[in-house]
Formats: C-alpha cells, sequence, structure tokens
C-alpha cells in the first residue's frame, strides 16, 4: 500500500443488513487501553509510520463512543465422513464481531461531499481506507471492513480477533484516527483511486465491552459427505 493512499474497490449499491449504532457518550477521560502487543509488535515501523501521518494534522476529538461484543462458546462434537470424532470440546459458535456506525461532527465536512476516508486504531494497528460512497453490498461490500456515505457516515465491521475482512478492536478505550477527502483521483486501474483535494482529520474514541458467554447443551456437527452426510 501507497504510504500516503489506500486502494479500493468500486462496487453496486444493494441494500444490505442494518448496523448496530454505537451510542455516545460525553466521558473523554479515560485513558486508551493498551496497544495490543498480538497485532503490532510485528510491525512496529508500520505503525509509527501511520502514527506520525496523522499526528502532524490538526485534530478533531468526537465524542466516545460505546459498543459491545460478545463472543459465544458451547461444546461441539464433530464427525467425519466415516463416523469418527474428530472434535470433542468448547468452541467458538459465534465469532465476537459488531457492525456499527461512526459520524463526524467535524463543521468542515459539511461544505462538500466527500470522496474517501481512512482510518487507523492505535490499540490493534488495524488500518482501513475506501473511496466514498462505499456500499455494504451482498458479496462485493463483505469483502471490506469499512462502508460509508458521502456525507461522513461509516460503517465498520468491528472484530476482537483479527481477520482478513473486518476491523480488529481491543477491549476497553481504542483511539481510531480519521481524515476525510474531499476527492478520490483515478488512476491507471478503473477500480483504484488516489485521494486528494481537502482533508479533515479528527479521532474516534470507540469503548468496546467485550463478554464472553458459554451455551448450555452440546452441538453434533457431521461433516458434508457425497454420500448424504449433513451438518
Amino acid at each position: 500500500m501507497s504510504k500516503w493512499v489506500g486502494s479500493v474497490f468500486i462496487s453496486f449499491v444493494v441494500l444490505s443488513s442494518i448496523p448496530v449504532f454505537a451510542s455516545e457518550s460525553e466521558d473523554l477521560t479515560n485513558a486508551p487501553s493498551p496497544v495490543n502487543i498480538y497485532s503490532c509488535g510485528h510491525r512496529q515501523s508500520e505503525r509509527e509510520e501511520y502514527l506520525s501521518r496523522f499526528e502532524s494534522r490538526d485534530l478533531h476529538e468526537e465524542k466516545a463512543v460505546n459498543i459491545s461484543i460478545t463472543r459465544k462458546w458451547q461444546h461441539r462434537i464433530s464427525y467425519n465422513c466415516q463416523g469418527q470424532v474428530y472434535q470433542d470440546g468448547i468452541v467458538t459458535v459465534e465469532s465476537p464481531t459488531e457492525d456499527f456506525k461512526l459520524k463526524p461532527t467535524h463543521q468542515g465536512l459539511w461544505t462538500y461531499w466527500l470522496g474517501g476516508v481512512e482510518i487507523f486504531n492505535e490499540q490493534t494497528c488495524n488500518y482501513a481506507a475506501v473511496k466514498l460512497p462505499q456500499f455494504d453490498v451482498p458479496l462485493v461490500g463483505l469483502l471490506t471492513p469499512l462502508t460509508g456515505n458521502k456525507f461522513g457516515e461509516i460503517k465498520i465491521k468491528g472484530d476482537i480477533a483479527p481477520a482478513a475482512l473486518t476491523f480488529q478492536l481491543e477491549k476497553g478505550r481504542n483511539k481510531i484516527y480519521y481524515t476525510y477527502y474531499e476527492k478520490c483521483i483515478k488512476t491507471d486501474s478503473e477500480s483504484d483511486c488516489k485521494f486528494g483535494g481537502k482533508s479533515f482529520s479528527g479521532i474516534y474514541y470507540v469503548n468496546v465491552d467485550y463478554n464472553e458467554v458459554t451455551l448450555p447443551g452440546t452441538k453434533i456437527y457431521h461433516d458434508s459427505c457425497d454420500d448424504g452426510g449433513q451438518k
């Protein structure tokens, strides 16, 4: 990825699921959560580069928002096509993910329609960038952790665990830098563009209430087989 630019894919407009809205909180006094060493430890130079870039800008601090993420566990016994047990234990049956929306209050944002946005989480070192508008559509929309409209409202697919198609968050306070751009200028590639024009930057504080729940009972799983085996 270029130092200044995020490459993005343009998708078609199709109605998708409605995300959860983050709730606002006036409290901005709590310190951000510690840096996730698992996510950031092996890419400190990348982290320092992003922080240096964002912190050099005039940053507008948004009100903190609160979201809740729950991981669900359950005892599962899994059988292969020969009827043999290959898994017997407590496993994740519902991933710790949550979709939520954020919207900037920076007054300068409303002077024009926006062409792109980039975000960076200081706690997990996750970065995402997307051309606006980018809609959360079936298939294509599911391949990006970040979508949004031309008015600055973005939707983030939050995830406690690191994953390619979601934006990793840390339990507790997350400090997420953002920059909105006026334009996304086309490149030689029809699907890519470079951010440019006027820009506005700031910080979203996202407080994550993380919980784990073990469901009762046992879930039986059978591999799908050519002879009619079923899940």
